[in-house]
């Protein structure tokens, strides 16, 4: 049996954050997110194996309420949330993963109604979400601005993950071009994608949800990856239905 908890067993802190880090091929500053906010955490919690089934990891953010002035980055998002300067007025989603072995159970969506329901416990109005939309990875030249009014005949967004919240009650309310920026050496890129980049521009890469930008001159390659701003309200009939 899978229990998704709203707060992370103290003996599991390190092993959580180290998990998240594995499975991520370029990882965030997750691991300091576990430390700092472990009661802000949730997780899926296999109890007959006694292991992790999946993570959902938010960061507190004090928030206006206005969409313009939402973090322009993970790196804007983490450095307001670990600072603990201001009191926070939201927690965003930022990370939520099933292990392999456990996706055909729909933890997602109760992992994301688990993280909304921290919020609402917080008495926060609105709960948000900076989400990868993966499926775009299939169109990686479309601007993310045009990507979003992609819908279907149910007028819920093609991606499955940008559907998955928009069915379960939340709205998307901007984008976020630049929400994971890596520069490095043109070599490390690379070695990364097993192939040679000799020509600067944009070139496209495997599972990349947006180009490539090279500088053959400079051998440095840069990856900007786009996210979305999805807002919940915290009194969501959706979640509260199922809300445990």
């Amino acid at each position: 049996m899978v229990k998704v908890l709203k707060k992370v067993p103290a003996p599991e802190r390190d092993r959580l954050g180290q998990l998240v880090v594995l499975q991520d091929p370029i990882p965030g500053r997750w691991l300091e997110l576990v430390t700092a906010h472990p009661d802000r955490q949730v997780v899926a919690w296999d109890t007959a194996r006694n292991t992790v089934a999946g993570v959902g990891l938010t960061c507190p953010l004090s928030w206006s309420g206005h969409a313009a002035e939402l973090p322009g980055s993970f790196a804007e998002l983490f450095k307001s949330g670990l600072s603990g300067t201001r009191k926070p007025t939201v927690l965003v989603g930022v990370y939520v993963i099933v292990l392999v072995s456990y996706r055909s159970r729909r933890l997602a969506s109760d992992i994301v109604r688990a993280m909304w329901s921290q919020g609402a416990s917080e008495d926060h109005e609105s709960f948000l979400v900076l989400a990868r939309p993966k499926g775009k990875a299939n169109y990686p030249l479309v601007p993310i601005e045009e990507y979003i009014r992609w819908v279907g005949s149910d007028d819920h967004p093609v991606d499955d993950w940008l559907r998955l919240h928009s069915k379960l009650g939340g709205r998307i309310i901007g984008t976020c071009p630049r929400a994971s920026v890596y520069r490095a050496p043109l070599a490390a890129w690379e070695d990364r994608y097993g192939r040679r980049f000799t020509e600067s521009g944009e070139h496209i890469v495997e599972h990349a949800l947006a180009p490539l930008a090279v500088d053959a001159v400079a051998r440095v390659g840069e990856y900007a990856e786009p996210n979305v701003w999805i807002c919940y309200d915290c009194d969501s009939p959706k979640l509260v239905r199922h809300s445990t």
